[in-house]
């Protein structure tokens, strides 16, 4: 069973927080909707609204004798045709313009923990004095090589806020492709090439961590689950006593991005 610590989401500079979190019954997810680069067609934020009809989804969709994997690939199916029943031209486009999103998920088990990244997503895993982190490198070389061909722009340049504009836009262009990147999608096209594997669940010493990219700035290198509640087992505090702290933690970081954060522990 999982026992929700702290969950917290809140909007960067964009009108709309086009992050998902959520749990239902022993899967929990965190999904970051993509920007959107190209302007919306439907709504005042396609991929907020996109996002939302997703989350819908995964809270209402049975999680029982299902995959991790089959469970989220039913939700996006299943928000894809309530979409459709509203917009039926939603998804008649290019892919690139479609929205787009990265993910973390997690399924307890008995004895193991199933987890599923893609894109710019985490999680952190912590047992007793181990911490186990999955991230998608893949992405990660991505990113850092948009933010080098955005250091060599002119900042001075009127057309410097364009250039930006394009190479987020090329690179998008890229999405689901052999020679780009992978990453969630309304067609499915790239949650085969998630990272995904198995861990073995270390009952009531497991802490769960799930958060988007927007939460990095607090890491620093080391982990985020000791950053934002490293008294969670001191029995000293009360449950209150930690959301408390995790609170003013999460509040405290600043970012440009949507951040989003969900901690749970694992109980017998």
């Amino acid at each position: 069973m999982l026992d929700i610590i702290f969950c917290g989401s809140s909007k960067g500079e964009k009108l709309y927080n086009q992050d998902i979190y959520g749990v239902n019954g022993n899967i929990a997810w965190v999904f970051d909707g993509a920007t959107d680069l190209f302007g919306s067609r439907y709504t005042n934020d396609d991929v907020y609204y996109a996002m939302t009809m997703l989350n819908n989804a995964l809270k209402n969709i049975s999680q029982y004798n299902i995959s991790l994997q089959d469970f989220i690939s039913r939700a996006v199916w299943k928000s894809k045709a309530a979409i459709e029943m509203q917009y039926p031209s939603f998804f008649d486009t290019v892919s690139f313009i479609a929205p787009s999103f990265a993910l973390s998920a997690i399924k307890i088990n008995d004895s193991s923990i199933d987890y599923i990244v893609l894109g710019d997503c985490f999680i952190e895993i912590q047992q007793q004095n181990k911490v186990f982190t999955v991230s998608d490198d893949r992405f990660k070389k991505i990113s850092e090589r948009n933010k080098e061909g955005i250091n060599k722009l002119d900042t001075s340049n009127k057309s410097y806020e364009n250039s930006v504009l394009e190479i987020y836009r090329r690179t998008r262009m890229s999405l689901n492709k052999p020679y780009g990147y992978w990453i969630g999608s309304f067609d499915l096209l790239g949650l085969d090439k998630s990272i995904t594997g198995e861990i073995d669940i270390e009952k009531n010493t497991t802490t769960i961590a799930l958060y988007s990219d927007g939460m990095l700035g607090e890491l620093e290198g080391s982990s985020l689950l000791s950053k934002m509640c490293n008294d969670i087992s001191n029995d000293t505090f009360s449950h209150n006593d930690v959301y408390l702290r995790c609170m003013q933690k999460f509040d405290s970081i600043k970012t440009k991005d949507d951040k989003t954060i969900i901690i749970l522990k694992v109980r017998s």
